[in-house]
């Protein structure tokens, strides 16, 4: 498993915690009032983090792969 694969994702869920505790107010009608639209840039965070898992996984597989075929070949 790749650092990157473990690390963004992990980042992404602390821009959700940080976004969704810090930056929210809830108002007397029990709406939440979010200033500066700061919990959009948190789920952008969050699907950077599931995108770089998803590219890391699909690299990990092509070299794999390419290993594989490599070492079937005698190469």
């Amino acid at each position: 498993m790749s650092w990157v694969s473990a690390i963004l994702p992990i980042i992404g869920m602390m821009g959700l915690y940080v976004g969704d505790r810090y930056f929210t107010t809830m108002g007397a009608d029990g709406a939440i009032h979010e200033p500066w639209m700061i919990l959009g840039p948190s789920v952008w965070v969050l699907l950077g983090g599931i995108t770089g898992t998803v590219i890391t996984k699909i690299a990990i597989s092509v070299i794999d792969r390419m290993d594989r075929r490599g070492a079937r070949e005698g190469v």
